[in-house]
């Protein structure tokens, strides 16, 4: 069980780990299935990607996908940091109104591109640039 800010009480059930190779990266996966105040809420995917080199040697850190299940009022994200046959390690955290926070960009964005429309004038009336010519 993990309390989050707002009062709700989420718990995280493990599906297991999956692992699976392509041809240039192996994946670690944890499937959640996440509830709040025993509702469910879906599940949330954290995956490790680890890419290799033409001769299966790993060219870096593992890159790590969050997984996320997003309302308007809260995000619940779930990362992956280490996994063994047996044992995953996650951090869980929540992020408070984070999709308001893309609202928002996306409201500057709009107020930009309004901001550098061209403007028109009404016909036979003359623009305050032939005025100061």
């Amino acid at each position: 069980q993990v309390p989050h800010p707002f009062g709700h009480v989420w718990r995280f059930l493990s599906q297991g780990t999956s692992r699976y190779s392509t041809a240039d990266h192996d994946v670690v996966a944890l499937s959640l299935d996440a509830s709040r105040d025993g509702i469910r809420q879906g599940l949330l995917v954290a995956e490790q990607w680890q890419y290799r080199d033409a001769l299966g040697d790993s060219l870096y850190a593992p890159i790590t996908r969050v997984g996320v299940r997003s309302s308007p009022t809260l995000d619940a994200r779930a990362v992956l940091l280490a996994a063994s046959a047996d044992e995953a390690q996650v951090r869980i955290t929540f992020v408070p109104l984070a999709v308001w926070a893309w609202i928002g960009g996306g409201l500057v964005v709009l107020g930009g591109v309004l901001a550098l429309w061209p403007r028109t004038t009404p016909a036979g009336r003359p623009s305050t640039r032939d005025a100061d010519a």
